[in-house]
């Protein structure tokens, strides 16, 4: 059995220009008291707000769908939880799953449209997280550069008949400690592995970045913000001075062949909904 031990880089970051809108969002209205109520404050998210705490708030339909669009989310959400299967199948609506992949449906990872998370142990199988992989450089569009046997993402599921690339593994280190009170805690520590590699080692230099899924609401309206909106609120060296620091991130989008304003995903490397989901 091969293994490439590999501790995990740092996945601090600029925060993305739409995190740093929540957070603006989020500050206002500090210091509210009950006698200064504003009619409809309790409306957080509009006319979409959802009045559901339980398991399945993230899973509903804004609520101010109506007609054909509310049954077009019906029909994205079916596929968002059907299984897919390898092709050629009967179910030709939902074939076309591999060579190689994490999951089978995207709800195993964000699942109930929530945000996944790392394995608690060492036991437990990689779903809700994945390993991006890169190697020093860019590429012409300025991405960065997948590792030439592995791809820019590690995949440890296959079809029948096609290896898997290999197991990924976590360890975690217990890391004492105190807060100004007295209080203790622990943070752990990740350490990853990855065994039985199926075509070779990685390349030399390969950097690993673990993600958990992200959550899933919200994201159309994300979209709709307009560009000039998000480019006001960039301060990448606070010059503000309210402590908050960002920049926004440019990437290549294939569709239009430009440089555009990358809004999903964890470093905002997708342009659109189209590219985070392809």
């Amino acid at each position: 059995m091969r293994r490439a031990r590999h501790l995990t880089h740092s996945l601090t970051a600029s925060p993305a220009p739409w995190a740093v809108a929540l957070g603006l969002s989020l500050a206002c209205g500090s210091g509210a008291t009950a006698s200064s109520y504003e009619p409809g404050e309790e409306l957080g998210g509009g006319d979409t707000t959802v009045f559901e705490s339980g398991r399945s708030a993230f899973s509903l339909s804004a609520r101010n769908l109506h007609d054909e669009r509310r049954d077009r989310f019906f029909v994205g959400n079916s596929m968002f939880n059907r299984g897919w299967v390898t092709a050629p199948s009967s179910t030709t609506g939902q074939d076309g799953l591999g060579p190689t992949f994490n999951a089978n449906s995207c709800s195993s990872c964000h699942f109930k449209d929530g945000r996944g998370g790392p394995p608690e142990s060492p036991e437990q199988d990689f779903l809700g997280l994945l390993i991006r992989l890169s190697i020093p450089g860019e590429d012409e569009q300025g991405a960065p550069l997948g590792d030439p046997n592995y791809g820019g993402q590690f995949n440890h599921r296959s079809i029948l008949s096609v290896p898997a690339e290999g197991r990924s593994l976590v360890e975690y280190t217990e890391l004492p400690g105190t807060y100004a009170d007295g209080t203790a805690y622990s943070l752990r520590s990740p350490s990853y592995e990855f065994a039985d590699l199926t075509f070779g080692p990685f390349a030399p230099g390969i950097m690993i970045s673990p993600r958990t899924a992200p959550f899933m609401i919200g994201l159309g309206l994300l979209e709709a913000i307009v560009d000039d909106d998000i480019l006001a609120l960039e301060d990448a060296d606070d010059a503000d001075g309210d402590g908050i620091s960002g920049r926004v991130n440019r990437v290549w989008d294939p569709k239009t062949e430009s440089v555009v304003l990358g809004r999903f995903g964890w470093k905002a490397v997708r342009a659109s909904r189209t590219r985070a989901i392809g």
